[in-house]
């Protein structure tokens, strides 16, 4: 592997040599300052696998980009290229990048902006087979600005990255945003058509109101989102499923919903707004559906056109005149209904005579249980959380003593009740919030006649008016008043730059506090290290909050706790338990998502529709018992598989090496004890604690980068590591 200096001084190569003369494998490193430029007509085409490298420092969470490129790079037929460290500029009429035939790019730590107004082409596209990874990455199109990511029959991978700008999927291909900030408002934020989107952990904003452009249009595509934000205030349409669209949201909080011949599958999912299903649509929500009613000049929920919804708990907020409107030949049937600020009868509805709806049962699930334990026992029995149990326990403990003080005529000890929950994702955080509240209610502790749990997050409480958001977080403080407000992701409001609305919504809860602080409990909620920041920003924030909850990860075996208590609740079994555990122990080791909860949900939920595949193949009338195949299909979907596109053995490739016959056997004898203890953790035996952290110590050219890459394929090959990734870094990096 070679290494080429690109710049202008005296030990530096120019680019056109520079490529010319690299092979395979090698890098380009641009000499810090050096800008690379091309005429607007021209494109510097890339066909080898390289890795184009830049300078960057990084103080106070801001990045200062020493190397930019204004030119138009167009990767194709097959190449793997990473680039790395670059500031990527547009000045007039052109791409800033390209990735096609195949090709593989992964871009990180990239900042893309496009300089002009109404740019005619992409800023970034990828066609015909074509894979596009971003990671890091910052995106900015000036306003009025056409589509900036474009992908077509191809993959796009987004992590960790703020783009403002527009992403537009066509012809078959696919899209995974996780933890991203996707903003745009000249037109749709998302765009796509006969495609595949899986979004997590991110926010979404925009859309074009004024032209009626909805924040995402989606149309024959597969959606799944989870733990998302997508917000488009006042709008009836912010995502709209035009036709034939498959869309699921779990945790999700969104605007309004607008489908047409589509179907919808909720799961404990915020609509701030409304929901409109049209056209023979078809809906399923699970758990509970809150509707807050944020929008005064529509309703809650609507079936148009022989649409039907089956819900297991709708929770309204509001009455309005109606809350529910069903016509023209549609169906809803509702399991259980909430409505916390008021009496269930107050609720409206208008159903047209050839429509028909269903209420199974008046029980309030959001209010507390008949049975005053019940709430306690439920957080008792949850899996793990043994140090949030603790300080729970101290909070309960200090009720009970409050009462025998009152019994004997003496005042309570006041209680500070506002908290902060810190804790990684699928952790648990709002569902102990809640349980948490049901039993303060149940003692007495909150003033509310009846239990208010309201959630918010920054998009919630923030307006982009002047003033606004004052009013805005007053109007939910004012909601939750003698119950808890729940905000979560509490750090999104403590901006670094640009114009921080969050200063003036921590200051009006601040206020609110004080002036209210036997009547509402706050529990701001997020990341560990992302909350601690946070409380160090406003000085009144730490002192209002005593209390702080830890929520540490879930041990091994909590996660098969967890995985076996969600197949239960479905009504599965499974055929060897023992064996479902060893296996998920197994792969959440080796997983580089660890988000806890929601990890073993989504592999139980690919779990299940294995099983219910192999029952519909078989045609088998036990729709119960998880067999011991399913599992194994499922855990074999993402090995290596001998032979598939090509990949020779890799320790066939270590054998052809000249040489380095101690390296060999070294790297042998390491193999072998790493896929020994993989073999005694899949069957249940004990492992040594042994750690795959290597030092590869030699002379320049002896092989170290050649022989580490092999290593990484024969691990991957073995099952001992679950993805074949090989990042190489310098001092740097």
């Amino acid at each position: 592997m070679a290494r080429y200096l690109v710049g202008t001084g005296s030990n530096c190569w120019n680019f056109t040599d520079a490529y010319n003369a690299a092979k395979n494998g090698d890098i380009i490193e641009f000499d810090k300052g050096y800008t690379y430029e091309l005429p607007s007509f021209s494109v510097q085409v890339i066909e080898k696998d390289l890795h184009f490298v830049g300078h960057v420092e990084k103080k106070a969470g801001n990045s200062t980009f020493h190397n930019v490129l204004n030119a138009y790079f167009d990767v194709t037929n097959g190449a793997k290229v990473t680039f790395e460290n670059l500031w990527f500029k547009t000045s007039d009429n052109r791409v800033a990048l390209s990735v096609t035939n195949g090709a593989d790019v992964f871009c990180t730590n990239i900042y893309f902006e496009e300089q002009i107004l109404n740019n005619e082409k992409f800023l970034l596209y990828a066609s015909n087979n074509a894979k596009l990874h971003l990671n890091e990455v910052g995106m900015k199109v000036v306003n009025g600005s056409t589509t900036t990511v474009g992908v077509f029959s191809s993959e796009l991978i987004i992590e960790n990255s703020r783009i403002l700008g527009q992403l537009d999927l066509e012809q078959g291909s696919r899209m995974m945003m996780n933890s991203v900030h996707l903003e745009h408002y000249t037109k749709n934020a998302i765009c796509a058509t006969d495609s595949r989107i899986t979004v997590k952990s991110s926010t979404i904003k925009g859309g074009n109101t004024q032209n009626n452009l909805p924040l995402i249009w989606l149309e024959n595509v597969v959606w799944a989102s989870e733990s998302t934000s997508m917000v488009q205030p006042n709008y009836i349409n912010s995502i709209n499923l035009s036709e034939n669209v498959l869309f699921s949201s779990q945790n999700d909080r969104i605007t309004s919903i607008n489908t047409y011949s589509s179907q919808v599958y909720l799961e404990q999912t915020t609509i701030t707004d409304i929901i409109l299903l049209n056209e023979k649509s078809f809906g399923v929500f699970r758990g509970e559906i809150n509707f807050l009613g944020n929008n005064s000049e529509k309703i809650d929920l609507e079936l148009n056109d022989n649409s039907a919804i089956f819900a297991d708990c709708l929770v309204l907020h509001r009455s309005v005149e109606p809350n529910c409107r069903v016509s023209s030949s549609s169906y809803l049937q509702i399991k259980n209904l909430s409505y916390p600020e008021g009496d269930i009868a107050d609720l409206n509805y208008e159903i047209s005579d050839d429509s028909k709806y269903v209420l199974e049962t008046s029980e309030v699930q959001i209010q507390p249980k008949e049975n005053e334990n019940n709430a306690l026992e439920e957080l008792n029995n949850l899996v793990g959380l043994d140090k949030v149990k603790q300080e729970i326990k101290k909070m309960v403990r200090m009720v009970d003593f409050n009462k025998k003080r009152i019994e004997k005529g003496l005042p309570p000890e006041k209680q500070t009740l506002h908290s902060v929950f810190m804790g990684n994702p699928g952790t648990g955080k709002t569902t102990v919030a809640r349980l948490l509240g049901e039993v303060l209610y149940q003692n007495g502790v909150l003033s509310g006649d009846s239990f208010r749990f309201v959630e918010a997050t920054e998009s919630d409480l923030i307006s982009s008016n002047v003033g606004g958001t004052a009013e805005q977080t007053q109007r939910l403080l004012e909601k939750a008043k003698g119950g808890i407000l729940f905000i979560d992701e509490a750090y999104t409001l403590h901006k670094k730059q640009g114009v921080d609305h969050g200063i003036e919504a921590i200051n009006t809860i601040l206020k609110y506090m004080e002036d209210n602080r036997d009547d509402i409990m706050i529990i701001f909620a997020g990341y560990t290290k992302e909350m601690e920041q946070f409380l160090q920003t406003n000085p009144g924030l730490k002192s209002r909050v005593p209390n702080t909850f830890i929520f540490e990860d879930y041990s091994d075996d909590e996660i098969v706790q967890l995985g076996k208590s969600f197949l239960a609740k479905g009504g599965y079994k499974l055929e060897n338990s023992d064996y479902y555990a060893q296996h998920v122990k197994r792969a959440y080791d080796v997983s580089l998502d660890k988000s806890n909860g929601r990890w073993i949900r989504n592999l139980n939920e690919k779990l299940v529709k294995t099983f219910a595949a192999r029952v519909n193949e078989q045609d088998s009338e036990d729709i119960e018992t998880i067999m011991n195949v399913d599992i194994d299909a499922v855990f074999e979907e993402d090995k290596y598989k001998e032979g598939v596109d090509g990949q020779e053995d890799a320790m066939v490739t270590l054998d052809n090496l000249i040489g380095i016959s101690k390296v060999k056997e070294q790297v042998k004898q390491f193999i072998d004890m790493a896929e020994f203890n993989k073999k005694r953790a899949e069957q249940g035996g004990t492992v040594d604690d042994t750690t795959l952290h290597s030092l590869f110590l030699g002379n320049p050219g002896t092989g170290k980068t050649t022989v580490a890459r092999i290593v990484g394929s024969i691990l991957y090959q073995k099952g001992v590591i679950s993805q074949n990734k090989f990042i190489e870094v310098s001092r740097s990096d």
